[in-house]
């Protein structure tokens, strides 16, 4: 019987060995062995993670390990792993949209900051029993008080407020600070967010907290499309980024209307405006961190432009002109063009249906330059399909040559397709957090971004809308795969921060660049978490 168990063994740690071979991480996994202080952190990272599976989340009542993200985020923040992965240098974040990446803490500030500047206007006057019940929706904008006279916000909170009369925020702020009326600012600031109860009860399918989520981007666009609120915006991303551990960024910026503000509430700004605006703040940003002695943690920010998937066939032209413009006047900073918005909606289009447009921009671009010079970069299969016209954006991103897909919370179902991206190099932006607040999936133990890397498709982690999902930029995505997978370790997560600047769309030199930066920051951490694991016990 012995000699049958050992045989049985030897069999079992072939197939377990073979299975291996197949991972994204393989080959990392057999590096860990050869550098000792790697070796060590990774070895110290698990026992952290273990201790507080059987000391924290096995022994408490009402969670478990990989239970939503929004109902256990706070025990999360206060964990060991959590700082450990707080730290990390994540490399890039490379699926980001730009109006929700900032977190609303630090948009209140900029918006009291500016607040003599701004507007705000109520569907229901601000009273007690509308804010309990939440029967207000609020908007806003900026406007100059000279040319556009608002009311007294006092009127706001009374029964007498006439429905969608604009009063001075900074008014209503100040209002707000008398402990009657200390609800005001969370019950706005939960028009831009959303909690737990609407993902996991009131809201809790596709159709109800799209349509929830779709209203939040409503509300913040009217703070951040007024000129100084959007330098210090675009300033406050970049140096959350780099606090967070990300050095590098790809975000994806939505300029569909004319429709922001100049410094003197003027409705004038065009996207090209806006564009300059934006390098302002990337300059504020470079600038502090210049000061702080942290510049060298920062390697860039980059746009891939976008507009939405339910514009007509003219407007996509317009907007793919717009952005060829823009790319003319800053090569460098145009990466990509991608549609966005809810795969699933009834209003929204396929891939297939802009078929020819997108075909079109590619021939424009080539007659133009000579070669494709701003990719696609599709956002694709952020759906439950299994072969519906939505699922099928798939299979048409890969024809049109997407540079990444994403989420692709669907393409694991499609063994062909995994393949060619694979044999394409086409990674997958993963976003499990927002798939999971989104509704796509109850938690991270049912999310595909296991079986992606356990089949070796090129993954990379991204957070997608953090500022509405109450998610730090980067750190929580990486902490619940890691903190739920056995499978996953630091080398795991070294390999999801590495792809995130082999798959960006840096040119070869700057990518080159920032490779070697990560990397030196990256042995950096590594000893960090030697002395860790040294004190901690």
């Amino acid at each position: 019987m012995e000699k049958l168990m050992n045989k049985y063994s030897e069999r079992r740690e072939e197939l377990l060995g073979f299975e291996n071979k197949f991972k994204l991480d393989y080959s990392e996994q057999d590096n860990i062995k050869f550098h000792p202080d790697y070796s060590f952190a990774v070895e110290f990272v698990d026992r952290v993670r273990c201790y507080e599976w059987y000391n924290l989340w096995f022994k408490a009542q009402h969670t478990e390990v990989g239970a939503p993200f929004l109902d256990t985020k706070n025990i999360i923040a206060k964990t060991k792993l959590f700082e450990l992965i707080k730290k990390m240098p994540k490399g890039g974040l490379l699926h980001a949209h730009t109006d929700a990446s900032v977190p609303l803490g630090d948009v209140f500030k900029i918006a009291h900051k500016y607040g003599a500047f701004i507007q705000i206007k109520s569907t229901h006057p601000l009273t007690q029993h509308n804010i309990h019940f939440g029967l207000a929706k609020i908007s806003f904008r900026p406007a100059n008080q000279d040319k556009l006279p608002s009311i007294d916000a006092s009127v706001m909170l009374t029964e007498s407020y006439e429905t969608g009369t604009w009063c001075n925020y900074n008014q209503l702020a100040q209002l707000a600070q008398h402990p009657d009326n200390n609800n005001i600012i969370p019950f706005i600031e939960k028009q831009m967010l959303i909690t737990a109860e609407e993902s996991y009860i009131t809201h809790n399918t596709m159709g109800k907290i799209w349509s929830k989520f779709g209203s939040c981007f409503g509300v913040l666009s009217g703070l951040i499309a007024f000129e100084p609120i959007w330098e210090e915006y675009i300033k406050r991303l970049v140096l959350r980024c780099v606090e967070d551990g990300v050095g590098y960024v790809e975000t994806r910026l939505l300029l569909i209307n004319e429709l922001s503000y100049d410094v003197n509430c003027n409705l004038r700004l065009t996207r090209r405006d806006s564009i300059l605006i934006f390098l302002r703040g990337v300059e504020s940003a470079k600038d502090v961190l210049r000061e702080e002695g942290r510049l060298d943690k920062f390697y860039g920010i980059n746009i891939i432009y976008c507009t939405l998937r339910f514009v007509s066939e003219d407007e996509l032209w317009n907007a793919m002109l717009t952005c060829l413009d823009i790319y003319k006047e800053f090569p460098t900073l145009i990466k990509g063009f991608d549609l966005v918005g809810h795969e699933e909606s009834p209003s929204g289009h396929t891939l297939n249906d802009y078929l020819e447009t997108l075909l079109r921009f590619q021939q424009k671009q080539i007659e133009e330059f000579g070669d494709i010079k701003i990719p696609y970069v599709f956002h694709a299969g952020e759906t439950l399909h299994d072969g519906s016209i939505v699922d099928d954006n798939l299979y048409d991103a890969l024809l049109l040559g997407t540079r990444r897909i994403g989420h692709g919370y669907s393409l694991y179902k499609h063994p062909t397709l995994m393949q060619m991206c694979k044999e394409k190099g086409v990674c997958v932006e993963s976003c499990p957090i927002s798939n999971e607040v989104l509704r796509l999936t109850g938690g991270i133990g049912n999310h595909p971004i296991t079986c992606l890397i356990n089949h070796g498709v090129p993954v990379t982690l991204s957070s997608d809308d953090p500022a509405i999902f109450q998610n730090a930029i980067l750190s929580y995505d990486f902490y619940m795969l890691i903190n739920h997978s056995n499978k996953t370790n630091l080398g795991t997560l070294k390999v999801l921060a590495r792809n995130s600047i082999e798959y960006s769309l840096m040119d070869e030199e700057d990518k080159s660049r920032v490779k070697g930066k990560w990397e030196q920051d990256w042995e950096e951490y590594v000893r960090w978490l030697r002395r860790q694991g040294e004190e901690w016990k």
